[in-house]
Parts: structure tokens; sequence; C-alpha cells
């Protein structure tokens, strides 16, 4: 509750950056006409995802598409409701098996890289360090998917540098939000995914 009223409008009503809006969403508009068009393709998306089952090779798209809508609408009015589907939707759409490992991790570094722009904005908050725990905890998670031993040797040293960035990033992430026994464990579980990359290239 405490944490949609930070949305509501009022004498402490807080207004997303232009600066950030414009490192978030190049080409933002702002007028009526295309606010109006984001709520039409969120409709849409969102009668999409209603009809696709889990699995079905389209809606892991739909569902990456229906968050970046609602991350449209939220910077032009910020609600919770919106902050949180739009984080739910990328979430969905990084667990749909459909959809490749390493673009199931994009979509999930782009739910930690938004938790991380909106928490600088609205300092420490509980809930956007829950979520972007739970988003970090899930890209560990796809981590273990994206790490392939039959890949060549190039495209392994590529994944083993995109993984160490990934589980660094959580470990720092965990830290900040005060959580030092899961910084450890991923510490750890970072240590034994990488060593065994090293291992298999020799």
């Amino acid at each position: 509750d405490s944490f949609k009223r930070e949305f509501e409008p009022g004498e402490h009503d807080h207004t997303v950056p232009v600066t950030w809006q414009r490192e978030t969403m190049p080409g933002h508009n702002s007028d009526s006409d295309g606010l109006e068009n984001i709520n039409e393709a969120i409709t849409a998306l969102q009668h999409a995802v209603d009809l696709t089952q889990e699995g079905h090779p389209y809606r892991a798209q739909c569902l990456h598409e229906l968050g970046d809508c609602l991350e449209q609408r939220f910077i032009e009015k910020p609600t919770a409701e919106d902050l949180l589907r739009a984080v739910n939707a990328w979430a969905s759409a990084a667990r749909e098996a459909s959809e490749p490992p390493f673009e199931r991790l994009r979509i999930s570094e782009k739910q930690v890289n938004i938790m991380s722009g909106l928490i600088s904005l609205f300092h420490t908050h509980n809930v956007l360090h829950n979520l972007r725990l739970k988003a970090c905890e899930q890209q560990l998670q796809l981590v273990h998917q994206v790490v392939w031993r039959g890949h060549d040797v190039k495209k392994r040293l590529e994944e083993r540098t995109t993984i160490s960035n990934t589980i660094k990033n959580g470990v720092a992430h965990a830290i900040s939000s005060g959580d030092l026994t899961r910084a450890i464990e991923w510490v750890e579980a970072g240590h034994s995914i990488i060593w065994a990359q090293i291992l298999s290239l020799r």
C-alpha cells in the first residue's frame, strides 16, 4: 500500500525525470495521441496473452512487448499498477520455454535495469529492492541454461563474459539491498559456473 501511495497524485507526487525518460525510452512521445496508442496496444497485447497458452511460440514476444508498453505508460503517468504489471510481464516472458535462453536472459536483464533506475529515482524502497532481487535470481537460473558445452570456443568465451557480468551485477544488487546471505550464495554459485566453463575450455 505504501508503495502504491508513492505514485498517487498529491503534494508528494513523483515525476520521472526527462533524462531518465530519454535513456530508457528512445523516441519517447508524450502527446495525448501517443498515450492513446499505448493504451490500445496494451489492451490488444493483453488480449493476445490471454488467448495464448504457456509454451506458445508467440506468447513470450507478446509478454515482452506488453511489458514494454506498460513501461511507456508508466513513464507518461507513473502508477504502481503499471510498474508491477510490466515487471510481471517481463518475468513471465523470461520463463517461457519456447524462447531461446539467451533471449530470456536479455529480457530478465531489462527487468533488473528498470528496477535499478527506479531505485535511483525513488531512493530506497523495499518493494523495488525485492522486485530487483527476484529478477536477479531469475537471471542466475537462466545462466545455467545459457551455458552449453556444445558451442565453439569463441561462443563460449563470449558467454563467459556475459555470465560473469550477470553474476557480478546480481551480487552487487544483493549487497546494496542488504541481503548479504544471498550475495554470498550467488558468489559461490558464480564461482562454480565460471570454473566449470574454464575447465571445459581446456
